[in-house]
């Protein structure tokens, strides 16, 4: 009898261990060095044996019949490492490694790790072929020029030169220098036709200037002066032209070009091909050509080269578009002006006065326009991108006709375009095949199907400290808001005292009842 009640009493005391070593003598030491983040939950996992959870009372009698010493228990220490709202941005689709630290010195291990993220966003250029190709362009060197300074009473009929390229497309002229009284006499550049594709009568000398591309094989060179007060003229020193081997359309799967011209007679142009030393495609936009000092502008004309883009992302964060211009000949007015539009759009633009006011033929750069500076974005974009069809463009355009006297270059407009740039930053998802989004290499589960959400739940052991979570992904820049949650363990034993000696120590009391008695150091 005495025997069975022990057992019971036996089964009662080691049953409710937690609450009676609370009462009595158990001791936990913490250590705030589990975790270098707040820990948020701790369970002790004491070695199950198998009995029903009664009340006790604890003999307070301090006689006991005998004490002794068994051996240790196994306890686990269960504990959570939190680490949320984590701003992650990986550029370059370079790998990033996020870094978890635990206690080095107490092999804290983790069983399962468990990730949300949230507002993914892709930034990207989307315009397909930004910065242009070349086609492949050939030179010869040849010498043409007017005697220095050029005649007076030069009639326009009397062609002073005639360049032909058997076979070739188009073709131009490089000038070493070039210069005509202004509103007086005029230099034109024509093609077999003797259609005018270039009137000028800049009075300062220009250098290191190309003439239009002239479509065919054929350009001619002849100007007019009066009486009075001859300048420079010019000299040329070699043309270039391309042939049907040069791949002149090269851009063409990825730019078109669409025009309004100006009146009966204006004419618009396009091609590709270099100029200062950068690749680039041009625009033409000619005025309805009255006489050598005037011409007609109509409002809307315009020449532009354009491309049809798709988005498949949530919606737009945020944005800015960028190009490169550089105008070699160009109407003094600000009625005309380059523009960037979306669908139609105009949601920048630069007034040709001010252009030529900055330097005539030489490279300008936009900067980065972001979209709160456009002239219109209430309707540029959809709530969701995916699904909507965007219409990009960049050209010239007048914005008020009117007819134009002694300007100079009154005639015509030509405008080289690079590095044309459309930025957007968007909500992505994570398994787009353009971001590719993975952890550990393990790709992510859409959430609820809601743009820019992602999970992954991993479970293994990882034993390294510190545990390292691997991000890759296909984009050029993805920045997101991640939570990650990794949920740890210890496994330990219990202590006899605080010297960390194994064991647990009991005594039997003179009533029967045993008293159990333990230390487990838990470092946190």
């Amino acid at each position: 009898m005495h025997k069975d009640k022990s057992r019971l009493n036996f089964k009662r005391k080691i049953l409710n261990l937690c609450f009676i070593a609370s009462i009595l003598s158990l001791i936990l030491i913490f250590n705030s060095n589990l975790f270098n983040n707040p820990l948020i939950e701790s369970n002790n996992d004491i070695e199950e044996l198998g009995f029903k959870n009664q009340d006790l009372k604890i003999n307070n009698n301090n006689n006991y019949l005998f004490q002794g010493i068994e051996n240790p228990l196994n306890v686990t220490d269960k504990g959570i490492l939190y680490k949320f709202d984590q701003e992650v941005l990986v550029s370059n689709q370079e790998e990033l490694n996020l870094t978890y630290y635990l206690d080095e010195e107490h092999d804290w291990k983790i069983s399962e790790i468990q990730i949300s993220i949230d507002n993914i966003q892709d930034t990207r250029n989307w315009i397909n072929n930004s910065e242009f190709k070349s086609p492949t362009i050939f030179r010869k060197y040849q010498v043409s020029n007017t005697s220095h300074p050029y005649s007076s009473g030069h009639a326009f009929g009397d062609i002073v030169d005639t360049i032909t390229e058997t076979n070739a497309l188009y073709i131009r002229a490089h000038f070493v220098n070039l210069g005509f009284e202004r509103y007086y006499d005029y230099f034109y550049v024509l093609n077999s036709s003797n259609d005018k594709y270039l009137i000028t009568d800049t009075s300062i000398n220009r250098s290191d200037v190309y003439s239009p591309w002239i479509p065919g094989n054929t350009m001619k060179f002849t100007y007019i002066s009066d009486g009075a007060d001859q300048y420079y003229g010019y000299y040329m020193d070699y043309y270039e032209y391309v042939n049907s081997s040069s791949n002149y359309e090269i851009n063409s799967d990825t730019w078109e070009f669409n025009y309004v011209k100006n009146g009966e007679s204006g004419n618009n142009t396009y091609g590709a091909g270099e100029i200062k030393n950068a690749t680039g495609m041009y625009v033409g936009l000619y005025g309805e050509h009255i006489y050598d000092n005037k011409s007609k502008y109509s409002t809307g004309a315009y020449s532009e080269l354009y491309q049809n883009i798709s988005v498949p992302r949530g919606s737009v964060i945020d944005a800015y578009l960028s190009f490169d211009y550089n105008v070699p000949f160009g109407l003094d007015s600000n009625d005309n002006y380059i523009y960037f539009e979306i669908n139609k759009q105009k949601v920048f633009s630069i007034g040709m006065s001010d252009i030529i006011n900055a330097g005539k033929g030489i490279w300008h750069h936009t900067g980065n326009i972001y979209m709160d500076l456009w002239t219109n974005t209430s309707n540029v974009f959809e709530p969701i991108l995916n699904g909507q069809k965007l219409n990009i463009s960049v050209g010239i355009k007048c914005g008020r006709g009117t007819t134009y006297t002694k300007y100079e270059e009154v005639y015509q407009n030509i405008v080289w375009f690079d590095n044309v740039s459309l930025v957007l930053t968007t909500i992505a998802n994570s398994s787009q095949s353009d971001i590719n989004l993975t952890i550990n290499n393990n790709p992510l589960d859409i959430q609820n199907d809601i743009w820019g959400t992602s999970s992954l739940t991993m479970n293994g052991i990882w034993v390294e400290n510190p545990v390292i979570l691997t991000i890759n992904t296909t984009s050029p820049s993805l920045k997101f808001d991640l939570n990650t949650t990794l949920y740890g363990y210890h496994n330990g034993t219990t202590k006899i005292d605080q010297l960390n000696t194994e064991g647990i120590s009991y005594r039997i009391l003179n009533n029967g009842s045993i008293y159990w008695e333990f230390y487990h150091n838990l470092y946190m």
